[in-house]
């Protein structure tokens, strides 16, 4: 692997660690997240997008953005408002930094880890009016994606 596509998966990596640790972090605190965080989330995609492009002539996956949202906007007419609009926008917001099967990757990681406290918070709340954020569970599928990048090497 080139010294160059070495240095661009570092930088978008961890921009992507950074801007989703602070989103986790919000999400934690009040089950919500500002439109001013999910704007800088957006512009630093697309500057992390324009290097991948540019620096590694790596294209974007537009159509798994677009399915993506597609099944997210679906899930969210079925569940009535249990995935909220930030999470939308985080989900479509992926492709800016992550190639196709990396955003996959992220999501199957992401809900794994989420799957043993969503299945203890059924147990214990009968009424269904419980309900966990997702960004600390996906940046947590964006740190194991990085990791398993960084013990084999191929990004």
């Amino acid at each position: 692997m080139s010294v160059r596509r070495r240095v661009v998966f570092v930088i978008y990596s961890i921009c992507l660690a950074v801007i989703l640790g602070v989103l986790a972090a919000e999400d934690l605190r009040k089950h919500s997240l500002k439109g001013s965080t999910l704007v800088i989330y957006s512009a630093l995609g697309m500057l992390t997008a324009l290097l991948r492009v540019m620096g590694t002539g790596s294209e974007l996956p537009l159509l798994d953005a677009v399915f993506m949202m597609a099944l997210l906007l679906l899930i969210r007419v079925i569940l009535k408002g249990h995935v909220g609009t930030g999470d939308l926008w985080i989900l479509a917001g992926l492709p800016l930094y992550l190639k196709s099967h990396e955003i996959w990757e992220v999501l199957f990681w992401g809900i794994l880890c989420m799957l043993p406290p969503a299945l203890m918070q059924w147990m214990e709340e009968k009424d269904g009016r419980g309900g966990l954020p997702f960004v600390p569970f996906l940046w947590a599928g964006v740190m194991i994606l990085i990791g398993r990048y960084l013990q084999y090497g191929d990004y």
